[in-house]
């Protein structure tokens, strides 16, 4: 038994050894975008087939992972013993797979997985400065340094695609460690807001936020704002306008003591399209409409009737196309046709002014309810047929059938001011048709005279009797 035992431990020596694959990530360049990589290394003894493998990624301020480099664009890639791939979002020399919108920005986690679902590497990193690269040292730490893609082979342009560069290993130099500082993990979190979408020249507020080590809510040092088009400023919650349409990034950094952290939203600001499309002229509504193509956050404007405003409240987003109106009983806005009515940013500046005349239907009185009826003594002008009375008699009228009378006579004059020359043509044609009728008649009735026998008697008054018959 002792000798079989012996045996099998010579076999065991005498055995080669099963080379083991390590895929790790091990470099990361997130600026400037189009020179954007993920360098991927084996550091194993055996080939790695990745097809079926994928990367995650998740951001700063994000609570779940969502894909990067799915696994149709690992489909048929290897890695050799030894070998690097390169993963660039632009046509980088050496690039084994390009992805064109391939984003990568602070405060990142990627997260490699292989066939099997199973995580095979995950790597974190803060703030990494413009034409700098994160990346893994010959004992495993991480660096801040000069990018080295494809671990550092010539960048020279090569034939062919761009999968035909071989992936053997190569003689990694000296890391030089003059350029950048050591990474610092990153222990707060920062959170910009939510995506938006904004009217130009609207007064827009942006309230930053971070959070500590724990997760507890944190008042940092500083909170930096860069809204994208140039401007910038300090402070916790600020406001700013953007004059011009267009898409921007508002980024927000904030630092307390030896520790950052990075956020950004998109804003997208479209022209200020919305209007006062219409009043009730006895002030029962003003009614605003979304000319846009998207949804408009409308909070915080105020809508301003002879001197008195109301405030649209906090959250009140308005349908694209969407009209919506304000009843006088929420707004307490008074007016009357023709008084001053406008539409004002939150900061008070005018947005649209309306116009009474302009506006379609807003002349048209509202329905009033006898609730809110009002009798005056009105004189208005009747017909002696309509009154059976003298012209200009006095009645007691509510001013809600005035107003309607005023407004349908004001709208019917045009109409006939314009069709007096259609009418004149209409009588014109009406009398030669009736012409033509009475020269017709005459003429049958000539001719029934000249048909009639020449011995036909002729009637008169002494062929008839009169009788009394009221027995008188």
């Amino acid at each position: 038994m002792t000798k079989m035992k012996h045996l099998w431990i010579i076999c065991l020596f005498l055995l080669p050894p099963v080379a083991r694959a390590e895929m790790l990530v091990n470099e990361v360049q997130i600026l400037p975008t189009e020179a954007r990589f993920i360098e991927l290394r084996n550091t194993g003894g055996a080939d790695v087939n990745l097809t079926g493998w994928y990367i995650q990624r998740k951001t700063a301020t994000g609570s779940s992972f969502n894909s990067l480099v799915t696994s149709t664009q690992f489909e048929g890639k290897n890695i050799k013993a030894g070998g690097y791939l390169l993963i660039s979002r632009g046509a980088l020399p050496g690039a084994d797979i390009v992805i064109e919108n391939l984003t990568l920005t602070e405060g990142n986690t990627l997260r490699m997985r292989n066939v099997d679902g199973e995580d095979v590497d995950q790597v974190t990193w803060g703030s990494i400065p413009d034409g700098q690269s994160y990346q893994r040292t010959s004992s495993g730490e991480w660096i801040i340094s000069a990018p080295t893609p494809g671990g550092g082979k010539s960048q020279e342009p090569t034939e062919g695609s761009q999968s035909q560069q071989t992936n053997e290993a190569q003689p990694q130099p000296p890391t030089q460690t003059t350029q950048g500082a050591p990474f610092v993990e990153p222990t707060i979190k920062a959170y910009a807001g939510a995506d938006r979408t904004v009217l130009a020249g609207s007064d827009v507020l942006f309230e930053g936020k971070a959070t500590g080590l724990k997760n507890e809510p944190l008042e940092p040092e500083r909170f930096s704002w860069n809204f994208g088009d140039g401007a910038i400023t300090d402070g916790e919650n600020v406001r700013h306008i953007y004059r011009y349409p267009g898409d921007y990034v508002v980024v927000l950094h904030a630092v307390s003591g030896k520790y950052a952290a990075s956020d950004y939203a998109r804003v997208r600001v479209i022209p200020a399209d919305i209007v006062i499309s219409g009043a009730d002229q006895n002030g029962a509504y003003v009614e605003i409409a979304n000319k846009a193509n998207t949804d408009i956050d409308v909070s915080l404007f105020r809508i301003r009737a002879n001197a008195k405003e109301f405030t649209i409240p906090d959250h009140t987003i308005f349908a694209k196309g969407a009209s919506v109106r304000f009843a006088q009983n929420i707004t307490g806005l008074s007016f009357r046709a023709n008084d001053s009515i406008s539409l004002l940013y939150p900061n008070g500046e005018i947005l649209f002014v309306f116009s009474w005349a302009e506006a379609p239907g807003a002349s048209v009185p509202s329905v009033h309810t006898p609730s809110v009826q009002t009798f005056s003594q009105k004189t208005i002008p009747l017909s002696s047929e309509e009154s059976g009375e003298a012209l200009g008699e006095s009645v007691f009228v509510d001013d809600a059938s005035a107003s309607s009378s005023f407004s349908a006579s004001a709208s019917a004059f045009p109409a006939e001011k314009n069709e007096n020359k259609n009418d004149i043509a209409w009588w014109g044609a009406l009398i030669v048709v009736a012409a033509l009728s009475a020269g017709s008649v005459a003429w049958v009735r000539r001719k029934e005279r000249a048909a009639r026998p020449k011995d036909a008697e002729e009637l008169s008054a002494d062929d008839f009797d009169i009788v009394d018959i009221s027995g008188k």
